[in-house]
C-alpha cells in the first residue's frame, strides 16, 4: 500500500498547553507535522496531530490522539510507536523512569510488533522505540537510551528524506551525551541537524524547541545566544579591535631582531572580533 504524506496544522487550546509535563509558553498553533504514513485516510489526520501533540509534550492528549487513529484503522501500526514515546514522557527529565511509564511503553511496543506492518519504515520505527522498553530489569536505562539512539541513526540513514527521523534521531542525540565528553559532539551533532531542518520547516512544533536544548551547556551558550538573537533578526555585536600578536606597543632598543618592531602602534594590524548581544 502507498504510503500518504501528510502536511497538516493544528490549534489547541491554551489550557491544553498549561498542562504539559514540560512547560513551554502558552501557544494556540501547534505547528505543522510532515510525516508519511500507510494508515487510512481516516486514521492520518488524527495520527499526524498526535504527532505534534507529541512534538510540544502533550502527552496526554497525544495518546488519545494515536488511540484515535488506532480506532480509525487497527493496522495504523505507527501509532503503536506514538504510544510509545508518549509513555517515555519527557525525553529532558533527569532520572530513572518509572516502572509504570515503562510498561505502558512496552505494552504498546508489544501490541504493535505482533500486527503486521504494511511498510518496512513504520516497522523500524517500532523496532527502534521498543529499545527503551525491553528488558528493563536486565538493561540498564543508559543502555537502552543509546540503544534507541542508534537504532534512530540508522532510521534516519536509510530514510533521509523523512523529517521526522531525523528530528527524532537528534533528540535521542541530545538526551544521551557522554558527561565526560566535553566537545559537546552529541549536542552539535544534533544542532547542526536541527537547524538545517528548520529552514524548512520554520513552522514545526518542536524543533526550535530541540535546537535550545541542543545547545543548553555552558560552554555551548555563545551559539545559543548568537541563534536566538538571528531567530529575532536582532542580531547585534560589541566589537573590539586588538592589535596583532609581535606588534610592538612601545619603544624597543635598536637591535637586528627588535628593529622590525618599531613601527608606530598606529600602523599595526588590527584584528576585530564580535561578541553577540541580546537587546
Amino acid at each position: 500500500m502507498r504510503r500518504m504524506p501528510v502536511f497538516l496544522s493544528f490549534a489547541i487550546p491554551t489550557r491544553a498547553v498549561a498542562a504539559q509535563e514540560h512547560t513551554h509558553p502558552p501557544a494556540q498553533i501547534l505547528g505543522t507535522v510532515r510525516l508519511a504514513t500507510s494508515c487510512s485516510a481516516a486514521a492520518r489526520s488524527s495520527f499526524t496531530r498526535a504527532v505534534a501533540l507529541l512534538h510540544s509534550f502533550v502527552f496526554p492528549q497525544a495518546v488519545d490522539g494515536f488511540n484515535a487513529a488506532l480506532k480509525a484503522d487497527p493496522k495504523c501500526v505507527i501509532a503503536y510507536w506514538g504510544l510509545a514515546l508518549s509513555a517515555w514522557g519527557n525525553p529532558f527529565a533527569a532520572g530513572i523512569k518509572p516502572d509504570a511509564q515503562l510498561q505502558r511503553g512496552l505494552d504498546a511496543t508489544r501490541l504493535g510488533r505482533a500486527i503486521d506492518a504494511r511498510t518496512d519504515q513504520e516497522r523500524e520505527y517500532l523496532v527502534a522505540v521498543s529499545q527503551l522498553f525491553e528488558n528493563v530489569h536486565a538493561v540498564d536505562q543508559r543502555t537502552r537510551v543509546l540503544a534507541y539512539r542508534d537504532a534512530m541513526a540508522r532510521l534516519s540513514a536509510r530514510y533521509p528524506d523523512d523529517s521526522e527521523a531525523s528530528i527524532f534521531y537528534a533528540l535521542a542525540l541530545v538526551f544521551s551525551p557522554d558527561p565526560a565528553d566535553k566537545t559537546y559532539a552529541n549536542q552539535l551533532r544534533a544542532g547542526a541537524i536541527l537547524e538545517k531542518l528548520e529552514a524548512s520547516h520554520p513552522d514545526h512544533p518542536g524543533l526550535a524547541h530541540y535546537i535550545v536544548h541542543s545547545y543548553d551547556v555552558p560552554a555551548l551558550a555563545p551559539r545559543a545566544a548568537t541563534r536566538r538573537l538571528r531567530r529575532r533578526g536582532r542580531t547585534r555585536c560589541t566589537c573590539h579591535r586588538t592589535r596583532l600578536p609581535g606588534w610592538a606597543t612601545g619603544r624597543h632598543r635598536s637591535t637586528p631582531t627588535s628593529r622590525r618592531l618599531q613601527r608606530p602602534d598606529a600602523r599595526a594590524p588590527l584584528r576585530r572580533s564580535c561578541t553577540p548581544v541580546i537587546t
